[in-house]
């Protein structure tokens, strides 16, 4: 399955959250709370990205396992304080600029923008599973410190051997200090 495939098969679920959402907040009657659902796009998204890498391999479960930390922990957060607090502000100016029928206009205007930008703005997580990117052609490249002829080993940080000799035989002062 392609990085972009995946992506997008991650927007179905994105949107069953929003509506769920949706109906909290409506019984609610504080969209405000439509902010504790927000890192929870994120999460469904990773565990959406992360169910199709397969296999998983390590960076896979490190991103979800970061994603779900930083979810759950803004989301707890949000809830401790808003959960009895009054509607937020800037979602009061909303719900007077779009009366009558707020609560259904709140579905597109607030739920439906909220995860349609959370499902965008993680397009960087799928591309972040590796086993996603598997059938594309990959490159090994040697970086080398600026200013040195010493191609690096990869994975190592070690010049590689033959490098190693070529760059004393053109340097005087590497192989006096070498």
């Amino acid at each position: 399955m392609s990085v972009a495939a995946t992506w997008a098969a991650a927007l179905p679920g994105i949107a069953v959250l929003a509506a769920a959402a949706w109906g909290v907040c409506t019984v609610r009657r504080n969209v405000g709370l439509v902010d504790i659902f927000w890192s929870l796009f994120f999460l469904l998204a990773a565990v959406a990205y992360a169910t199709a890498s397969n296999p998983a391999g390590p960076r896979t479960a490190l991103v979800l396992v970061l994603v779900t930390a930083w979810s759950l922990r803004l989301a707890a957060y949000l809830a401790s304080r808003n959960w009895s607090a009054p509607e937020d502000h800037r979602y009061q100016k909303i719900r007077a600029r779009n009366q009558p029928h707020f609560a259904l206009k709140s579905l597109y205007l607030v739920f439906g923008l909220q995860g349609l930008l959370a499902w965008i703005i993680s397009a960087p997580l799928a591309a972040a599973m590796p086993a996603l990117r598997s059938s594309a052609p990959t490159a090994d490249v040697n970086f080398r410190p600026l200013g040195s002829r010493c191609p690096m080993k990869p994975n190592s940080g070690a010049c590689t051997d033959s490098a190693t000799s070529a760059s004393r035989a053109a340097s005087p002062s590497l192989s006096a200090h070498g």
